[in-house]
């Protein structure tokens, strides 16, 4: 799931950016939607930031962190909301989708119906990646700070160089 998020967010960035740099150009100003997309993007950096610290890898990490039963049932908690919030978020994002790609397939598709759809499609993928990042905050939080510490020695940056090809070892 996580691949074709990756792949749908990938698509959505490229039509939604070549949209408003046209529209910027267009109209020479800083639009709305232009402001909403640099904010996504500094979402995305942002959450990069947290994959080392996502409840599913600190799990399979349970061993070599020590956790804790309650640090364990905290993260499993953690994880299960998000999957959930995440699920939610893409169900969304499928249904404006779909209502869009039935719009663009009219005769004459309507441009303030799509530009609704698309929104909306691109709001529940910022709520599915709010929902990453947001587990990744709070499972974080659960750690003892020598176990933060643990995971920013095996993956420097918590992660951010690892994502580019150049990340730390996995904890032993």
């Amino acid at each position: 799931m996580m691949k074709s998020l990756a792949g749908i967010t990938g698509v959505l960035l490229i039509v939604s950016a070549s949209g408003l740099a046209a529209q910027q150009h267009q109209h020479g100003q800083d639009t709305a939607q232009a402001r909403m997309g640099q904010m996504g993007q500094m979402g995305m950096m942002a959450g990069m930031a947290l994959p080392a610290f996502q409840p599913a890898r600190l799990l399979e990490q349970r061993e070599a962190l020590a956790l804790t039963d309650e640090q364990v049932a905290r993260l499993e908690a953690i994880r299960a909301a998000a999957k959930e919030a995440q699920d939610q978020a893409m169900a969304t994002h499928e249904q404006h989708h779909e209502q869009m790609m039935q719009v663009l397939q009219g005769e004459r598709p309507d441009p303030e119906t799509i530009q609704t759809h698309f929104m909306a499609a691109h709001a529940a993928m910022g709520m599915a990646h709010w929902a990453a990042m947001d587990a990744g905050l709070k499972a974080k939080a659960v750690l003892t700070d020598a176990q933060r510490a643990k995971v920013d020695t095996a993956m420097p940056g918590g992660g951010m160089q690892h994502r580019h090809g150049q990340g730390g070892q996995r904890m032993r």
